[in-house]
């Protein structure tokens, strides 16, 4: 309980909620937890797969591929026909490898650049559910705008921006972390969070996000000391 109470000590006044997350220079921090990168034989490469809207005759499609150590998610958002609303392309990891316990620590983060503004990506992980919200998928979610440009940013999301409690139709969270905490990242999750999705969701455009790498921020020196460590 205190380790969850530590993860979410960050206060959502530093963060306009329109903006979701920080966008930093690209570079690591002491307090870092390194969980995925992209480079061929990397002790922190992982297995994905891309996922296009299968409801209801869902017309989405996406892409995933891996280039010179970086992660390219690539694809269009279109309405569903039946539904006349936009649906969802995502890429998650999908090997089973345990990742590192970030419970210490007090956000997500990713190195990323996005080639053209696109209001509805969206960063998940973990797999619980919470009972009465999404039918179909699960874990913590959280809404990001995407660095536009040439240069790789850091994007810092921290944990109590998650929701376990989010929209099936549009992603958006029936019950945020602030209002409610039980729907906040529980510290079981946060020992291991099984898988990471980035989603392209609940808005109609084209996605393009390359991502260089990703991670937990915030940890307390042993826990990050221990990430170099296995990192070497």
């Amino acid at each position: 309980r205190s380790r969850r109470a530590g993860a979410m000590s960050l206060p959502l006044l530093l963060l306009p909620l329109a903006a979701w997350a920080i966008h930093l220079p690209s570079e690591s921090g002491s307090g870092d937890i390194t969980l995925v990168t992209f480079g061929k034989g990397d002790t922190t490469e992982r297995q994905w797969k891309e996922l296009n809207d299968p409801v209801m005759g869902g017309k989405s499609t996406g892409t995933w591929t891996v280039k010179n150590g970086v992660g390219v998610f690539d694809g269009e958002v279109v309405d569903v026909p039946s539904l006349k609303a936009p649906g969802f392309i995502k890429t998650s990891t999908v090997d089973t490898a345990s990742f590192q316990d970030i419970s210490s620590c007090k956000s997500m983060f990713f190195e990323a650049r996005a080639s053209t503004e696109y209001s509805g990506y969206r960063l998940s992980f973990g797999t619980k559910k919470s009972f009465g919200c999404s039918f179909f998928s699960g874990g913590f979610k959280s809404h990001f705008n995407a660095p536009v440009g040439s240069a790789f940013q850091r994007v810092e999301i921290p944990f109590s921006n998650f929701s376990d409690c989010n929209s099936d139709a549009t992603g958006e969270p029936s019950k945020t972390c602030a209002s409610d905490p039980s729907v906040c990242p529980d510290t079981k999750t946060l020992q291991d969070v099984k898988t990471i999705s980035f989603w392209g969701e609940g808005a109609k455009g084209t996605v393009h996000l390359e991502i260089k790498s990703i991670g937990a921020s915030g940890c307390s020196s042993s826990s990050s000391s221990s990430n170099n460590n296995n990192a070497e």
